[in-house]
């Protein structure tokens, strides 16, 4: 997904990236540090246990919001385009 949006700014000749790209960029930065925090915790987990894999503690709950805010990023810049 990133590389193919790289070689979209490049053939569009973008200059400056837009709302939605920087708000897409953040949604990529967090996603990334929720999965860092959760391999985190399977490792604490695994070491609290001796490897029984019972979880600790919750999932975080943005888990599920990721997805949907993705979504709701490209369908408002879907409809910006003239």
């Amino acid at each position: 997904m990133i590389e193919a949006a790289s070689s979209r700014i490049g053939l569009y000749e973008i200059n400056r990236p837009t709302e939605a790209m920087v708000q897409l960029g953040n949604v990529i930065k967090d996603g990334t540090r929720l999965l860092r925090e959760a391999v985190g915790m399977i490792r604490n987990m695994k070491q609290a246990n001796g490897s029984s894999g019972s979880p600790s503690s919750p999932p975080p709950r943005e888990r599920g919001r990721r997805p949907h805010e993705t979504m709701r990023l490209r369908r408002s810049s879907i409809r910006r385009i003239p």
